[in-house]
């Protein structure tokens, strides 16, 4: 489980960075971050990055992080 503050609009599971785990991708909605979540293997996962910006669709903020 991940916890955070984030007011979800939408979630989504993929292994952006092709090491075997399921990574997750919280969209917030205007007022909150959109935040990527590295799983770390362990059942822990990871702030990859924080304080997206809310005018990038999230197919071009996941191209940019590769």
């Amino acid at each position: 489980m991940v916890e955070t503050p984030i007011k979800t609009y939408s979630v989504s599971w993929a292994d952006y960075n092709t090491d075997g785990f399921d990574d997750v991708l919280i969209v917030g909605n205007i007022s909150s971050p959109t935040t990527l979540f590295a799983n770390n293997g362990d059942g822990t996962f990871s702030v990859t990055t924080d304080n997206y910006d809310a005018t990038q669709s999230p197919t071009t903020f996941l191209k940019e992080l590769r």
